[in-house]
């Protein structure tokens, strides 16, 4: 649950629909090293939808999440660079 920044470009992007039939994403964010997944829900989804594409670079704030024994991070807010 710690909050943290982080910056790269957008690997991969994968969105879905909830049960409620809202759309929402997962996003792999690479660096020159290694690279996480974040989770885009909903309402930031419909926030940031615009610069949510592959090879866009952007930063993001959110709470990083230990899920299935790997580390992704819950964005907040998204910012392209």
């Amino acid at each position: 649950g710690v909050t943290t920044i982080a910056a790269g470009m957008i690997s991969d992007v994968r969105t879905i629909l909830t049960k409620g039939g809202d759309q929402m994403a997962f996003i792999k964010l690479a660096d020159e090293g290694d690279t996480i997944e974040a989770v885009i829900f909903p309402k930031s989804f419909a926030e940031y939808r615009d610069i949510l594409k592959p090879e866009t670079c952007i930063a993001l704030k959110g709470r990083l999440s230990n899920r299935n024994g790997e580390l992704s991070l819950v964005a907040e807010a998204l910012k392209a660079l």
